[in-house]
């Protein structure tokens, strides 16, 4: 395991401690700008998603209203009644001015100008209207695309864009039409049931669908319910009362053209204020997107800077303690080295740092008491020598008296040497004297012992 880090030792080897510090302090840093950058990317990757989504909402909005007036006009062009287009023309004007600023962001392309050049050519033409409205229906759809509206991530917005890109553009136009084509029917006796039954399928299965779009919104995001809830219901109920009539049309049931027309415009009315309301809460719900996201960056630097901070000043005060105790263990170690025994090493720390200075205290207190038991060893021997040096005085002092005893003996023995002829005489009568007297003892001896033998004998 160890020799996979044999690299990283082999340089921290070579480095004093601020470099191992600054190395490490740099590592961090590196790592810290690494993830602060990816978080601060995602952050704007998600800005900029959801900021096209409102760009995509505010270039449909002025279609939907001119999806709206562009209905109207087909149908008072039908029923012979033509509606002034100043309405129409202010809508077409707003729209310019958001083509002018989106067009290329939203990829519209001449989509616009081919849809204005078309309604200018088809102004008592109703099919021809029908045409140029279904362009306004796919160019909504197409900026659904382009705006990223289509990948909205949220479960609640991604519904209320359903809706609000796809299936009140449809219901409206179906429900459009459906008024049209009953009119023809109960005033001009047009045999179109077939279209009917298919138009009035597409309603029913729209409006079924807007309900099950609409619960899982409410599901996801329950706030929504007290915005949406009336404006809904009342479009829900207005749908099924137009099925109804139109069923009874279909079924040829009497259905008169005042009560008829009623019902659509009811139908119609309500679905709008339905599309106005979706189209101001998911405009409101992606600008609160974009606005917790926008404020995540500052509260993620800040975040950021603060972690950096912290590491940076425990790492500053570890690099301290580890430098003040290794300046207090040189400082003392000078001081032992300098001949100062008496030095005790103390860290304020309780780490490795404080295990190594008790290490060193213990063999510093072992060198000094070898240090002491030498001085006291030489002291000792010092003692030894002086008394030798007194013995030796003393022994000198002895030598001369010897040597002055010696010579006197010698003048003794010459002295002695001129009278030794005269002793030599007396010493031989001394030595006859004494073998009679040996001879004497022995004779007295043998006496003795014939006496003892007699008085056994006699005892016996």
């Amino acid at each position: 395991m160890k020799n996979i880090f044999l690299p990283a030792i082999s340089i921290m080897n070579k480095l004093r401690y601020l470099q191992k510090f600054m190395l490490m302090s740099l590592s961090i840093f590196m790592l810290t700008v690494g993830i602060l950058y990816l978080l601060l990317s995602n952050l704007n990757t998600q800005i900029e998603f959801n900021s096209k989504e409102v760009l995509g909402i505010q270039y449909i909005n002025p279609l939907k209203d001119m999806l709206f007036e562009m209905q109207k006009y087909r149908y008072k062009s039908f029923s012979g009644k033509l509606k002034s287009s100043v309405k129409i023309n202010e809508l077409e004007n707003k729209i310019d001015k958001a083509d002018e600023k989106l067009n290329t962001t939203l990829k519209v392309g001449k989509d616009w100008e081919l849809i204005k050049q078309n309604w200018a050519n088809a102004e008592n033409n109703t099919d021809k209207q029908t045409e140029v409205i279904n362009r306004i229906i796919t160019l909504i759809s197409h900026i659904n695309d382009t705006s990223n509206l289509v990948l909205d991530p949220d479960l609640d917005t991604y519904y209320l864009m359903d809706a609000y890109s796809l299936k009140l553009p449809n219901i409206l136009e179906k429900i459009s039409l459906v008024k049209k084509s009953g009119i023809e029917n109960i005033k001009l006796n047009k045999a179109n049931v077939k279209e009917l039954i298919q138009l009035q399928t597409l309603i029913e299965e729209t409006n079924g669908l807007l309900k099950s779009g609409l619960d899982v919104i409410y599901g996801f995001n329950p706030s929504t319910k007290n915005y949406l809830n009336k404006p809904f219901n009342q479009a829900y109920s207005d749908n099924i009362k137009l099925l109804e009539v139109l069923n009874n049309l279909v079924e040829g049931k009497k259905v008169t053209a005042t009560a008829f027309d009623a019902t659509m415009d009811a139908a119609l009315n309500s679905n709008k204020l339905l599309y106005n309301a979706d189209s101001v809460k998911i405009e409101e719900l992606i600008n609160i997107r974009v606005k917790k996201y926008s404020d995540q960056i500052p509260v993620s630097i800040a975040f950021t800077l603060l972690a950096v901070g912290i590491i940076a000043y425990f790492f500053m005060g570890f690099y301290f303690s580890v430098s003040d105790s290794m300046s207090i263990i040189l400082d003392r170690v000078n001081k032992v080295a300098n001949g100062d025994l008496n030095v005790t090493i103390k860290v304020n720390t309780h780490d490795e740092m404080n295990d190594f200075s008790i290490s060193l205290n213990f063999a510093i207190n072992r060198i000094k008491e070898m240090v002491l038991g030498v001085a006291k060893t030489a002291e000792q021997i010092n003692i030894e020598l002086v008394k030798s040096e007194e013995a030796v005085k003393h022994s000198s002092v002895g030598a001369e008296q010897t040597s002055i005893s010696i010579m006197q003996l010698a003048m003794g023995a010459q002295t002695q040497a001129q009278s030794a002829g005269e002793g030599a005489n007396r010493v031989n009568h001394i030595d006859n004297a004494i073998k009679n007297i040996s001879s004497n003892i022995e004779t007295v001896l043998a006496m003795s012992q014939v006496t003892e033998n007699s008085t056994e004998e006699c005892n016996q």
